[in-house]
């Protein structure tokens, strides 16, 4: 269930994580809406970008308009290949109530 006595905050907010470096937010976008099979599926999409190197930081965010579209992502209902990597869905919480849950404190790798 999805609420914010489990730290999520908006339910149609999602964590995509295992984003390679090249992944800009087009790709990103328009990888999440065609594995969802709606192209007015999300609402924003955000690719977190090193202020350094200008290259992704392997993760993003997407605000998807309807809850139904989010929860089919983080409940694994489909896989989201973007840059040729299959990426993980999982819902979008704070910093701090995610590094209580060492499930939600790990990206997993590009690629893996």
């Amino acid at each position: 269930m999805v609420s914010a006595s489990n730290g999520i905050e908006n339910p149609r907010k999602v964590f995509i994580g295992g984003l390679g470096q090249s992944t800009d937010v087009a790709s990103f976008t328009s990888s999440i809406t065609g594995a969802l099979g709606n192209a007015e599926a999300i609402e924003s999409a955000e690719v977190v970008i090193d202020k350094h190197t200008g290259k992704s930081r392997g993760f993003g965010f997407v605000v998807c308009k309807e809850e139904g579209e989010a929860e089919r992502l983080v409940n694994g209902d489909v896989k989201v290949r973007i840059d040729g990597i299959v990426v993980e869905a999982r819902w979008a919480m704070s910093r701090e109530v995610a590094r209580q849950n060492p499930k939600y404190d790990q990206i997993a790798s590009p690629g893996k």
